[in-house]
């Protein structure tokens, strides 16, 4: 492609002396067919030439050059370089789950599933590990994964324990109790964990001043960091719950939620990898006219820090592309309650003339409005980030890495979580490419009488799993 070679004028001068070459320096190729000069940079140099890497485009070159045409600048005399050879990109590998506040790595009787767990990051072998809705143990003597981490050859590089929003607003991370509003439950989640979980896990996250939930960030302690953090991306706001009964709950803060980064050299090349949980989940569902709001602006706050940077977010959406109440029947109950939380509102009959809706029953009208609203809620982290350029697939396979369980066949679609949706992500943007994204088995399950799998959510002496959500390995050429 390329017929001449001459010292970069930025470098030497135009026509100037040649400096004594050297790694740092640069140097331009002539492109014939372009009729262009490319700067390009000295990467290596030996006795008689030295290499000179170059970029035409989205393609990378390289050429060895002879230190004998090395001397002549521009118009001098052409050369007959080398075939050109483009060059493999650096590669990073990020494993993404959500480990369920912890509970499902400890059974009832004391014993520990933290090998299930140190057993799918060494199947995985990333460069980076990224966590969501882990327990931030404030004695790390006593963090189980941190250790399993540390004899896998990671280090723990960021913990949300706090953030600062770009408004300049700064929260801290609350404890378990406070994330699944707690003191706001008619029968408290807590009470039935307190009865099948183990005293001692109880004692580090069940207090008001217990350890809080966190998004984490593990590195490969042979690759370098540049920069780390963590940011406060959720809005502040009020949630007001309405369940299955009449009564209505008290309004409640949204529990913050943070963004871990961390920038990570490979081979030269670096890229950030972002780390979230977004607003969502079964504590925040059920408002969701408000929480699709909230989840928006958290989309806004992610892209805002983004903005000029090569990343790639991975994390927990809380949200299927692919959503319907069928796909997740959990949530039927909050269709079901729907016309009780109208009610509040505004007279149904009233409410389907204002809207316009064409169902015989003010009921149906209600349900029928209200469910269109919750499928914008549930795509809403992907719909605002697409609008804001970002790059995503719904190309997942299972991974080959570790074993997938007897009763999970190869043709059965993929899932990250226990009914059987996607919900956990990854985006990209700037100048990287995602090439592949795979599941890892992570999921606790138990097998049903009809042999398909099935979320057990008491026995926690499982041989395949360790929390409620299969994780995600993301494989990333960086530019």
């Amino acid at each position: 492609m390329e017929s001449g070679y001459r010292p970069s004028s930025r470098v030497t001068g135009q026509g100037g002396p040649r400096k004594a070459l050297n790694t740092a320096d640069t140097y331009e190729v002539y492109s014939k067919s372009a009729d262009a000069w490319f700067e390009g940079k000295i990467v290596e140099r030996g006795p008689d030439s030295f290499r000179v890497e170059w970029r035409d485009g989205e393609q990378l070159y390289a050429k060895t050059v002879p230190l004998r045409d090395a001397h002549h600048c521009a118009g001098a005399d052409q050369v007959t370089p080398l075939p050109s050879t483009p060059l493999p990109r650096p590669r990073m590998t990020v494993l993404s789950l959500n480990l369920e506040f912890n509970t499902r790595l400890f059974d009832n009787e004391d014993r520990s599933n933290i090998h299930l767990f140190k057993r799918c990051i060494q199947h995985a072998d990333a460069d980076v590990v990224a966590l969501q809705e882990v327990v931030d143990y404030r004695d790390k003597a006593r963090d189980p994964l941190l250790a399993a981490l540390q004899e896998s050859g990671y280090e723990e590089v960021v913990s949300t324990t706090s953030g600062t929003s770009h408004d300049g607003r700064t929260e801290r991370a609350i404890s378990f109790e406070g994330m699944i509003y707690g003191k706001a439950e008619p029968q408290p989640l807590i009470d039935t964990i307190r009865d099948v979980r183990r005293p001692t896990f109880v004692k580090d996250i069940l207090q008001d001043d217990g350890n809080p939930l966190v998004n984490k960030l593990y590195v490969k302690r042979s690759l370098s960091v540049k920069s780390s953090g963590s940011i406060l991306v959720s809005p502040a706001g009020m949630l007001s719950y309405w369940p299955e009964t009449d009564a209505k709950r008290e309004p409640v803060h949204l529990a913050p939620r943070f963004l871990a980064y961390v920038e990570v050299e490979v081979a030269g090349k670096s890229a950030f990898i972002l780390n979230t949980h977004f607003v969502g989940g079964r504590f925040e569902d059920t408002d969701f006219t408000v929480a699709t709001e909230f989840r928006r602006k958290q989309s806004e706050a992610i892209n805002k820090w983004a903005q000029g940077k090569s990343v790639v977010l991975v994390g927990d959406f809380n949200a299927s592309q692919d959503f319907s109440l069928s796909s997740a029947p959990h949530l039927l109950k909050y269709a079901n309650s729907l016309p009780l939380f109208l009610k509040e509102k505004a007279d149904l009959t009233r409410f389907a003339n204002e809207h316009r809706l064409t169902s015989d029953s003010a009921t149906d009208l209600a349900t029928e409005w209200a469910i269109s609203k919750y499928d914008k809620y549930m795509t809403q982290p992907m719909d605002s980030l697409r609008e804001h350029g970002w790059s995503t697939t719904t190309d997942l396979k299972w991974s080959l890495k570790g074993r997938l369980p007897l009763e999970v066949t190869r043709s059965r679609p993929v899932f990250t979580f226990k009914f059987n949706t996607v919900v956990d992500h990854a985006f990209w943007r700037g100048s990287l490419m995602v090439r592949s994204i795979e599941v890892l088995w992570a999921l606790a399950f138990a097998v049903n009488p009809a042999g398909a799998a099935k979320f057990q959510e008491t026995d926690m002496d499982v041989s395949n799993g360790f929390t409620d959500h299969n994780a995600l390995l993301v494989t990333i050429d960086l530019d």
